[in-house]
């Protein structure tokens, strides 16, 4: 069972060195196993900014992460420390090529680790954004939250299954990537809320 094997790692934070954030009781979990954390990049990323912005409006901020880092394809070695800032490392499997079945196969670990892991969690959150893809964890992070009634916003970051579309001869692709593309519709649909990297892909999940 893959939950038997979840040893997820979590990180505690030190004071800001830039001034203590404002209090608040605002909960928001980031569900993004993609993007640089805090420290692994010499400039923060897109989610590591929104991280500093949250934290010093006093938000309280849980990121879940994979322990595999797709842009070096290699495994987490060291994190940095912030405070209000608790990072969740969910073990996955590596892979090597940005298209394939172990990638699949990590997005699906992914996602069935963070589901099983944030049962454990007795605070629930009052927002939980999610990143898309991955399709399947951005599926569960609704799921999720509906359960424990708290807002859910999904983060278009790409669209899939489009994006493949460009790799596959047009009718088979079509035909193919039908069951994915309901998929993707069925996330835009059932959440509380989007926001994407641009007008387009925003205008594409409204549609």
């Amino acid at each position: 069972m893959l939950e038997e094997t979840i040893n997820s790692e979590f990180f505690d934070a030190k004071e800001l060195e830039d001034g203590s954030p404002k209090e608040s009781n605002i909960k928001i979990w980031l569900i993004n196993p993609f993007d640089f954390l805090p420290g692994e990049f010499f400039r923060p990323g897109r989610y590591a900014t929104l991280v500093d912005i949250l934290i010093n409006n006093g938000f309280n901020v849980t990121w879940w992460s994979s322990n595999f880092l797709h842009a070096t394809k290699s495994y987490r070695k060291q994190l940095s420390q912030r405070s209000g800032l608790r990072i969740v490392l969910i073990p996955t499997p590596s892979y090597t090529k940005n298209v394939g079945l172990k990638r699949v196969w990590n997005h699906y670990v992914f996602g069935r680790r963070f589901e099983s892991v944030s049962r454990r969690v007795k605070e629930k959150p009052d927002i939980i954004v999610a990143s898309c893809p991955p399709l399947f964890s951005a599926k569960i992070s609704i799921k999720i939250a509906k359960k424990l009634g708290v807002i859910s916003v999904i983060d278009v970051r790409d669209l899939w299954p489009e994006s493949f579309e460009m790799i596959l001869p047009s009718k088979i692709g079509k035909v193919f990537l039908w069951p994915l593309r309901k998929f993707s519709d069925s996330i835009y649909d059932s959440s509380d809320a989007l926001v994407a990297v641009s007008q387009t892909y925003l205008e594409r999940a409204i549609s």
